[in-house]
């Protein structure tokens, strides 16, 4: 998985959701910082030139799937919007400096 640094990640858990008493997880969605996801997520980063990151590990550490677990879980579902509803800093710095 490559990734660019965000202002927050989405994590979406299935086998990693919190337990619930006696019953099996079930699946939700949690929101990461991304300076929380950096120090979570730095001892098994790839960092790249272009700015981008991945995972760097065969096996899912276990402290890693333990933090996750830890995470709180959203109290709703997100409203989701498509990549192009998106407008990206890039693009507007793009047009404004090219003014």
């Amino acid at each position: 998985m490559v990734f660019p640094s965000v202002d927050y990640m989405l994590v979406s858990r299935k086998e990693l959701a919190p337990r619930r008493w006696f019953k099996s997880s079930a699946p939700d969605i949690t929101l990461l910082s991304w300076p929380d996801a950096r120090v979570m997520l730095e001892p098994y980063m790839q960092a790249y030139n272009d700015g981008t990151y991945s995972l760097d590990y065969d096996n899912r550490p276990e402290s890693l799937a333990g933090a996750i677990r830890k995470l709180a879980p959203l109290p709703q579902k997100p409203t989701l919007l498509a990549m192009d509803a998106v407008l990206d800093r890039d693009i507007i710095d793009k047009f404004v400096k090219g003014r």
